[in-house]
């Protein structure tokens, strides 16, 4: 299994000096596996995944939810117009808007100046929920749902191939005690990427906002004895300086902990 993300911040994509570290697209991860390669979300990181000499044939986008910021890039996604690619998108219904209403809605003229179903070549679109497990020969891929971000939720996705898993749980908010579900969904996984979107500091002002902190991410990792945490969905205004201070201090309760920067590519 290979492990690479194209975006780690969130709300919204940034540039300049001080966000060259980590980078400024919002969330999309590539995960490979024997013959299928899994996008968890569409943000803008998306454009540069669609570049990548690693894709397989056939592609699996696994939306977490609907806000911009996973969904923006992907009427920019190159892949999608390919007759080389096969790609399924799967996506639960929020509010009772699916990711086919979804992307009918980003096809409005208004929005746009294509349709992007019309175009996608071999696009295909399932439905996904709590509870369902999805996947072909040795791929499981397992979808909860997490209520603690605001208007609907999100999908909380676990990926698994040949004894290797990797949970990505972001846009949640921690619970006290830890997020039981996600504890035992993450249980000894070899990677959990959690969001960790404020400061311990930031944070009293923008409780109930579906977003954790890097505490919050090191406590999950610690109770589900996990391999590595990856921190993600950083701030828009989190430099640079900011997100090594937000490593730093989750380190302190679960060591084998990195901030996700665009770029960090993992062999499983």
């Amino acid at each position: 299994m290979y492990l690479e993300i194209f975006g780690a911040r969130g709300s919204y994509p940034v540039s300049g000096r001080e966000f060259i570290e980590y980078g400024g697209n919002t969330t999309s991860i590539l995960i490979n596996t024997d013959n299928i390669s899994v996008i968890i979300d569409a943000g803008t990181g998306i454009i540069n995944l669609s570049k990548s000499q690693k894709l397989r044939q056939k592609v699996y986008i696994l939306f977490t939810h609907y806000h911009f910021d996973h969904i923006i890039g992907l009427p920019y996604a190159s892949f999608i117009y390919s007759n080389k690619v096969d790609p399924i998108i799967y996506g639960p219904s929020i509010l009772d808007v699916t990711a086919a209403d979804v992307v009918n809605l980003m096809s409005l003229p208004v929005f746009s100046p294509f349709n992007i179903i019309e175009k996608g070549i071999n696009l295909s679109f399932n439905a996904i929920k709590d509870g369902d497990t999805i996947g072909a020969g040795s791929l499981k891929i397992t979808a909860i749902h997490s209520p603690a971000h605001p208007r609907g939720g999100v999908l909380i996705y676990k990926i698994e191939e040949r004894e290797k898993s990797v949970v990505v749980a972001t846009d949640t908010e921690g619970y006290v005690g830890g997020d039981k579900r996600l504890i035992d969904l993450s249980f000894k996984a070899d990677i959990l990427i959690h969001d960790a979107q404020y400061t311990e500091e930031e944070y009293p002002k923008h409780q109930g906002y579906g977003h954790s902190t890097p505490r919050m991410a090191a406590e999950v990792a610690l109770s589900a004895e996990v391999k590595k945490l990856i921190l993600f969905h950083h701030d828009p205004s989190h430099t640079d300086t900011i997100i090594r201070e937000k490593e730093k201090r989750a380190r302190k309760i679960f060591p084998e902990t990195t901030a996700a920067y665009e770029g960090m590519a993992l062999e499983l």
